[in-house]
This record gives structure tokens, C-alpha cells and sequence, in this order.
């Protein structure tokens, strides 16, 4: 049977009253307003469930940790919805240029839902405070996303919207059109698409979409994907398999490893030959638990290697977007932090060790042993800024790199860091403390001493009482003494340094450094930079 000859099934045989063009209200203000205080409620989220251990009493511990839960889950809707408020819309799939490459992505929209799940909506947007403290930009990326970056090589992913969306879905560049147009969008993005991604589904509509694809001929830029639902892709199968000249395989089997090592949305890919022959790649990952937020996106474009060279295309594209200047200033900020004060007890312990050296005699043994301890010190700061450098060194070439990881880390490290300071600064002082007990032993000593006085330890048949002049005399020479080694103690025990104020400006610069950290790495351009190398 021929291509020309072959009939069009209908899977869905509801009937419905033809709908129109959806009405998309996109605001990219308060999309990028949204989208901004989103990364900041996942920023304070995560300081609040990690420091929410600081805490004695576990009430204080609970409350920080679902305040950190709350701000989480709410900082992802932000961050989702803002971008559906700034995502592009497209007039038209009749209007693109004709020297842009596209890919053209067909599914149902009922699995869009599907498409539209990430590793921060896991378990109802709880996965990122339950599985780990912090939420990355790799965690937020959607499915439909991760499988546009995947076949990126071949164009810019576009798609038909579903009509009935108030916000454009994330992934897919979306033109929207009625129930009496979107045959003739289909129709021309096919002609103009250098590949077509099909989602394996069930649906009315999708059967003239599959026919159109198979009529088109041209099986080597058509790409089956295939869910984890192994009942709905028999029904594609049973009612679409034979309109492909050569059919399609049947559900694989999944091993144990695949089934550990799973991406989210797709269980397998299906790729053809030029005579139609379908090859099916199960899609797993290397390492369990490690990579989950960026899976399908990893293995899709594992799995398409040999589409991607028989096409003659690289299997990503290199990212066109500079690095913003706030990541080198950044970098630069982090390892300061740690690495001056250690330079400067480094440069402290060997002037010490000068000093010290001219007052002791030269054939002392107590130079000697000075030279001894001071050598060890020495020996010890090197060892810690030796694996502080490696650390940080780790740490800055990923954030140089853009890693999702290493940004939202060094972003939550300065906020919890300059919480922690504001804490310690602004919380009660062990003196303080020792201070509000003050009163209290005074009267419980008061209290004994009555006591004592009442159960006859000062009768006269134990001591002779002195008489009331001197008790008198006695007892004011000692409150005077005591008042005045009172008032010496508060003169002394406070030491006044004129020469260190200029550098109070200098540490109060030093301690803005983590924020200023937390604040370069939230802005727009760091964000846009990180998404462009996932």
C-alpha cells in the first residue's frame, strides 16, 4: 500500500465544538519582576532549611524549616510563572523566515502536563526541600525544555500552543491558532522544519499529524519519543504502527538499571532510517541520584548520536552568550573572603616570630622551641590554605564555568553567611548573660547567708560577735574597697584603640562581601548566561 493511499484513524472519536484562538495575556514586567523574587525566596528558602540545625529548641528548628519548605515551593511557582509571562510567542508557524532552521514538536496536549514537570514540581513542588537544600537552574528546567536544548543542533524548537493555555508553556516557541487553522500551520512548519519530534500519544488530532509526517517522506529528520505509559503507547501503535511503511517496534524491555537510571518524561527514543527501518534507544543514565534535573536532556542527545551524524551536526550547540562581568567579580569576592584572613595570620605569626626571636637569647633552648612551635603553626595554615585553594579553586572554575551547582551554592553561602553575622552580632553576648544572673545569685546568696544566720551559726556559743561599731566600720571600709576595685576594673578593662578605627570602614566592606556575592549572582544577566550552557 502506498503512502498516497494510506487512511487516516481516528483514535479520540469524541466530538467537540471547534475552538478559537487561544487568549494569551503575557506581562514581561512582571514576568521579570516575578521571576527575580522567585530566586529570592529559593535563596532564602534554602538558607532557612539548611540553618534551621543552628537552632537549640525544636521549635525554632521546625519553624525555620517550613519557612524554608514555604518559600521554596512559592519561589518556584514564581520563577515558572514569571517565565511564561517573558517566554516569546509566535504569530504565526506560516510567517517564520525561511533560512531560520526549526524543529517542529507534535504531541497531544494532553501530555503537556507531562512535558511541563521538572525536578523542583516533584512530589507536588516539595522535591527540592525534601531531597536536598537548594534549588538550582538545572532543577527548574521543564521536560519540553530539556528536549529542546537536546535537538537544539537542528533549530529552535517551535509548536502549536494548546487553545485552551492562558500562558504560553515553557520549551517550544508557541503559535497559537483555531480549530479551523492549525492544519495549515502544521502543514507549513512540516514543509519548513529540519526535524520532527512526535510524541507518542493518543489523540484525534495527532492522526493527521502522523500521516502528514509519513507523507512527507522524508523518515531520517523524524523522532518518536516514547513515555513511561506502556498502555498508551500500545494504543498509538495498534491504531498509527501501520501507517509506517515498515511499522513500529513493540514497548521495550526495561532493565533493572534503566529503570533506576530513568528520565522523567521519556523511556525511549525512536529513530528511522531512510527506508523507514525504526530504531529504538531505551534512555538511562550513568550514575544513580547524580544529574536527575538534567537527564533528558543528556540522554535524548546520547541516544541521537547517530542522528546527529548522519544530519552532520554537532550534539550540542556552543552557547552564544558572554559571560556577564559579575561572575569573574564575583569569584574574585568568594575567594577573598577566605583567603585574606588567612594571609594575613599567615604575615601575623611570622612577625610575631620576629619579635619574640629578639627577646630571647640566642643559645637559649627557648629559641628553639619557639622556632619549633612557630614552625608548626606555620606548617598548619599552609595545609589549610593549601586545601582552602583547592576548594575554592574547584569551586570557582565551575562557577567560571557556569554550573548551575556552584552558582546557587555560592548564592546561598552569602546570605546564610551574612545572616549568621547578623545573628552573632545582634544576639545576647555570653557577658550579657552572665550579667542578667547577676541579681539572682546576689539574693539567693543574700537568702543563705539568713538562713545560716537563723539556723545559729554565728550564736555565741560558736564565735564571739564583734561589737556593732566595728561590724559597722568593717562592713563600709569593705563596701569602699569593693566600690573602688569596682570602679578600677571598669577603667581598665576597657582598652581604647584611636589608631584601629580607619579600619572599621574596611571590615564592614570585608563582611558585605558575601553579599555582594548573593546579589551579582542573582541578577538577570547571570541567570540568562547560567540557563544558555544547561
Amino acid at each position: 500500500m502506498s503512502v498516497e493511499d494510506r487512511t487516516v484513524p481516528d483514535i479520540d472519536v469524541n466530538t467537540r465544538q471547534p475552538r478559537p484562538t487561544a487568549a494569551i495575556e503575557q506581562s514581561p514586567t512582571r514576568g521579570r519582576r516575578l521571576e527575580t523574587l522567585g530566586w529570592v525566596a529559593v535563596t532564602l528558602g534554602a538558607v532557612g532549611g539548611s540553618g534551621g540545625s543552628a537552632f537549640d529548641s525544636p521549635a525554632a528548628w521546625l519553624t525555620m524549616v517550613v519557612v524554608g519548605i514555604a518559600l521554596t515551593v512559592a519561589g518556584v511557582w514564581a520563577i515558572y510563572r514569571g517565565r511564561q509571562h517573558s517566554t516569546p510567542v509566535l504569530g504565526s508557524l506560516r510567517e517564520l523566515t525561511p533560512n531560520e532552521r526549526i524543529v517542529l514538536f507534535l504531541r497531544s496536549f494532553n501530555d503537556d502536563s507531562v512535558f511541563a514537570q521538572s525536578a523542583a514540581t516533584r512530589f507536588r513542588g516539595l522535591g527540592p526541600a525534601l531531597w536536598s537544600d537548594t534549588t538550582t537552574a538545572a532543577d527548574v528546567r521543564t521536560e519540553e525544555q530539556q528536549i529542546a536544548a537536546a535537538v537544539a543542533p537542528f533549530g529552535r524548537m517551535v509548536a502549536l500552543g494548546s487553545p485552551d493555555d492562558s500562558l504560553p508553556a515553557l520549551g517550544a516557541a508557541r503559535a497559537y491558532a483555531s480549530d479551523d487553522t492549525w492544519r495549515s500551520e502544521v502543514f507549513a512548519a512540516l514543509g519548513h522544519a529540519e526535524c520532527v519530534v512526535l510524541a507518542a500519544g493518543s489523540s484525534r488530532n495527532l492522526a493527521w499529524e502522523v500521516d502528514q509526517v509519513v507523507r512527507a517522506d522524508c523518515p531520517a529528520r523524524l523522532v518518536l519519543t516514547v513515555g513511561h505509559d506502556q498502555e498508551q503507547y500500545a494504543r498509538f501503535r495498534n491504531a498509527l504502527g501501520s501507517m509506517f511503511p515498515r511499522g513500529l517496534p513493540a514497548y521495550p524491555a526495561v532493565s533493572l538499571r534503566q529503570r533506576l537510571l530513568r528520565a522523567r518524561s521519556v523511556r525511549a527514543v525512536i529513530w528511522f532510517d531512510n527506508d523507514w527501518t525504526p530504531h529504538m534507544q531505551v534512555l538511562a543514565g550513568w550514575i544513580p541520584f547524580i544529574g536527575f534535573a538534567g537527564r533528558t536532556q543528556r540522554t535524548v542527545r546520547r541516544s541521537l548520536g547517530n542522528v546527529f551524524r548522519r544530519a552532520g551536526l554537532p550534539t550540542r550547540v556552543t552557547p552564544t552568550i558572554p559571560r556577564p562581568a559579575a561572575v569573574p567579580v564575583s569569584i574574585t569576592l568568594l575567594v577573598s573572603f577566605y583567603s585574606l584572613p588567612l594571609l594575613f595570620a599567615v604575615i601575623a605569626i611570622r612577625l610575631f616570630e620576629k619579635q619574640l626571636a629578639g627577646w630571647v637569647d640566642g643559645g637559649s633552648d627557648a629559641r628553639d622551641l619557639l622556632s619549633t612551635f612557630s614552625g608548626m603553626l606555620f606548617l598548619i595554615l599552609a595545609s589549610i590554605l593549601l586545601t582552602l585553594g583547592v576548594v575554592l579553586g574547584i569551586w570557582a572554575w565551575r562557577m567560571w564555568r557556569g554550573g548551575p551547582l556552584a552558582i546557587t551554592l555560592a548564592r546561598v553561602w552569602g546570605v546564610s553567611l551574612a545572616v549568621g553575622m547578623c545573628v552573632s552580632l545582634l544576639g545576647p553576648s555570653p557577658s550579657q548573660d552572665d550579667q542578667g544572673s547577676g541579681p539572682v545569685s546576689s539574693s539567693s546568696s543574700q537568702q543563705g547567708s539568713s538562713d545560716a544566720t537563723e539556723g545559729g551559726l554565728f550564736d555565741d556559743e560558736y564565735i564571739s560577735s564583734p561589737s556593732e561599731s566595728e561590724w559597722d566600720s568593717s562592713d563600709s571600709s569593705d563596701s569602699s574597697a569593693v566600690i573602688t576595685a569596682t570602679d578600677g576594673e571598669t577603667d581598665t578593662d576597657i582598652p581604647e584603640f584611636p589608631e584601629l578605627l580607619p579600619l572599621i570602614p574596611l571590615l564592614l566592606c570585608y563582611l558585605c562581601f558575601p553579599l555582594g556575592v548573593s546579589y551579582l549572582l542573582t541578577r538577570r544577566d547571570v541567570r540568562e548566561w547560567v540557563d544558555s550552557r544547561l
